[in-house]
């Protein structure tokens, strides 16, 4: 027999997660990474010269290619 009763409550109930859901990956690039070493790029760059480090440069590009991979490519940079 198959009754129907008023404000039943569902068949499953799921308690809500504890706390704020994050998804993280170890070693995934952030946007707040790249736009450090952007930064850091930008400051040697306006040191008078032009110059850029091939470190700055390299940790710029680096950090681009791997958040581009992971988010999608960036409209402008």
């Amino acid at each position: 027999m198959t009754a129907t009763v008023a404000n039943a409550p569902p068949e499953e109930i799921s308690e809500p997660p504890a706390g704020p859901l994050t998804i993280a990956r170890v070693g995934a690039a952030s946007f707040s990474d790249l736009v450090r070493a952007h930064f850091r790029r930008e400051q040697e760059r306006a040191t008078g010269d032009g110059f850029v480090s091939p470190d700055a440069e390299g940790e710029y590009r680096a950090k681009l290619e791997q958040f581009e991979r992971e988010e999608g490519k960036l409209a402008a940079v």
